[in-house]
């Protein structure tokens, strides 16, 4: 039997009632949607190993269809030392006062992304657009969401933003990012990205992970280039009831 959870920030902010689904075997994901009809629930999304094709396909036999493929990558912090940063760009912890330029950076960033939720015509793009803006903003202010959150400064603008969370006892992972549009190609990601590892080496963490999706190219460009080694591949499936 797979794991439903209801996603509450998910179904507030579309006003429907959305399930995190995990699919334990292939034999009983039909069973699964019963039990999600019976408890009312509209949205059912689930991500399934690349590598699992069994459960893929019965997903979607049963109705599922794909709506991004994500990729995860790693740094061993054991094997990384503390990087040198350029001296031309701030990075620095979030503040109050940062808002609502690190709201204006993900309304751009993630206007028509390539995300699942955005994959789906069913859903209202602006409301997908929505979403990150306000994970993006509540994360300075909310621990639950990040643990921390860096910005990169020039001559006191914020070019872009990064959200750091702990996600177990050895490894934070890199949950959000957004660069302004007008600074990319400048190496603010890089240079966020460099001071992410540092937080985590500080924090004596193990490893530092992101995901991004499989045609996401210059975020996997970044990750590679600082030592990153792909490490997990899922596709992401919707279904709606």
């Amino acid at each position: 039997m797979g794991q439903i959870e209801l996603c509450e920030w998910d179904s507030k902010h579309f006003g429907i009632k959305v399930g995190k689904y995990s699919a334990d075997i292939p034999e009983d994901i039909s069973s699964d949607i019963k039990r999600a009809k019976a408890d009312r629930y509209e949205l059912l999304v689930t991500r399934a190993p690349t590598d699992r094709l069994d459960i893929v396909n019965e997903l979607e036999a049963c109705g599922f269809r794909v709506k991004d493929t994500l990729v995860r990558y790693r740094i061993s912090l054991r094997d990384t030392n503390f990087l040198e940063r350029k001296a031309d760009l701030k990075i620095r912890t979030a503040t109050a006062n940062d808002i609502n330029m690190v709201r204006k950076i993900a309304s751009e960033t993630f206007k028509n992304y390539i995300g699942h939720f955005h994959a789906d015509r069913s859903l209202s793009k602006q409301k997908s657009d929505e979403l990150y803006v306000k994970w993006a903003v509540n994360s300075i202010v909310d621990r639950r969401l990040a643990d921390e959150i860096l910005v990169a400064e020039e001559d006191k603008y914020i070019l872009g933003f990064a959200t750091i969370k702990v996600i177990s006892h050895g490894e934070s992972g890199v949950m959000l990012t957004g660069i302004a549009p007008e600074a990319r190609r400048r190496g603010a990601y890089s240079e966020l990205m460099r001071e992410a590892i540092n937080w985590s080496k500080t924090k004596k963490l193990e490893y530092i992970s992101t995901g991004t999706q499989i045609n996401n190219h210059i975020v996997q460009h970044v990750w590679m280039k600082l030592g990153a080694k792909i490490f997990a591949s899922y596709y992401t499936l919707h279904l709606w009831l």
